[in-house]
Parts: structure tokens; sequence; C-alpha cells
């Protein structure tokens, strides 16, 4: 892990990565240092990518200490690390989101954190060196609450089908082949799947669950 540290006034426009640039990740109280851990910024372009393509933004990256007591961040918040990062992408909904950050970390064998923040509509991920998934809500924090998936097992795909969308469709249209990867569980891919099932002597419901995934070899 490398936290590397950069100045909001002369390093602001300098480019982290394809579709990251320091000045996203400054502060929201107006300091100069920004710290940023090397890895985030390739972790949020796998999950752009996963969410075809859309932009993802940052709505918190670095905290000061300061800043992050006043907004209620927890006293030992990796955000004053340099090494987490809120992020919302628009017309994306944060269940999507958690799912291509999960495989984003994956791909690069980082444990990290993944946090969904229900009502706020944001994803909190993070560079931790262990395994870490929660909600927040409400009444609190609580295990990540996506069926198959919890803190101490790797990530099961979930059941999806037509209408679905995010990292668990991408995975899907790349394993069928020959349809175009954009994240969206429409009629083609739908048509795909139930060519799969009929093929393969699956139940043919276009539905693509435990078994499907199984043959798929995902």
């Amino acid at each position: 892990m490398s936290v590397v540290t950069y100045s909001k006034k002369t390093d602001g426009g300098t480019k982290l990565s394809d579709h990251f640039k320091v000045s996203e990740f400054a502060c929201r109280d107006g300091t100069d240092a920004i710290l940023i851990d090397s890895r985030l910024p390739g972790i949020l372009e796998d999950i752009r990518e996963s969410c075809g393509g859309k932009p993802v933004t940052v709505n918190s990256g670095y905290r000061t200490p300061a800043h992050n007591a006043k907004v209620g961040g927890a006293p030992d918040s990796f955000h004053m690390k340099g090494q987490a990062a809120d992020i919302t992408i628009a017309g994306v909904n944060t269940e999507a989101i958690c799912w291509a950050a999960e495989a984003a970390l994956k791909k690069r064998g980082i444990p990290g954190g993944i946090g969904r923040y229900i009502g706020q509509n944001f994803v909190h991920v993070d560079t931790r060196a262990t395994r870490t998934r929660f909600q927040q809500d409400k009444s609190g924090q609580s295990t990540y609450p996506v069926a198959g998936w919890d803190n101490a097992t790797e990530q099961k795909m979930p059941t999806i089908r037509r209408g679905a969308s995010g990292a668990p469709v991408n995975t899907l249209q790349k394993a069928l082949g020959g349809l175009t990867v954009d994240g969206l569980f429409g009629t083609k891919t739908e048509a795909a799947v139930l060519a799969f099932q009929r093929g393969k002597g699956l139940a043919v419901d276009g539905i693509v669950g435990p078994k499907t995934w199984a043959v798929l070899g995902v």
C-alpha cells in the first residue's frame, strides 16, 4: 500500500487515472493537503467499468480528523488515512454499486471494506486489510444484506433476471459470450440465457440462479 500526500493547490488537476483527478478526493473543509491510497483510483475505475462506464462521483474522499469528527465519521475512519471514498453513480442503485465494488476488490486482491448507506443512497469503499461488509441505516450498523453474502464468505453471485443491472449482469454477459457487455439484463441477454439453459438441460426460465451460474462456471 502507498498513500501519497498531494496539494490541492498545486496538484488538484493531476490525473490519477483515466477518469479521476486529485481534487476529487479533497477534504470538504478546504484543507490543501490530500491523502490518497494509490490503489483507490484503480478500484473506482473498475467499479465505473462494471456499471456500464457511467461516471463515479466521489462524495467524500480524504478527511482531516477535524472534518471527520464534524460529519460524524467513525473515530478510526479510513477517510482520514486517504484509504476510502464514498461514491454515487447516477442511474445505478446502491446494491449494484456494492456488487461492482466487491468484484473490483476481489480482482485486485484487496479484502477492503464496503458499506451501503440506506436512505442516503451512497456506497463506502475502502482499502483496509481486513474484509468488512456492512449497511448503515437509522438503526445503526449490521451485516451487509445481500442474499448469499456475509462477512465470512467470498462473493456468491445473486439470482438475477430481466430488468437487473450492474456488475453481476456484466459477469453474465461475458460468460455467455456474443453479447454487448453493458450491465443491462434486457431482451437480448434474456434470450441468450434461455438458449443456454435449453442447451444445457436446465430449467428454461430466464432466471440466472445458483444452478445456471454453476454451469456457466462462475
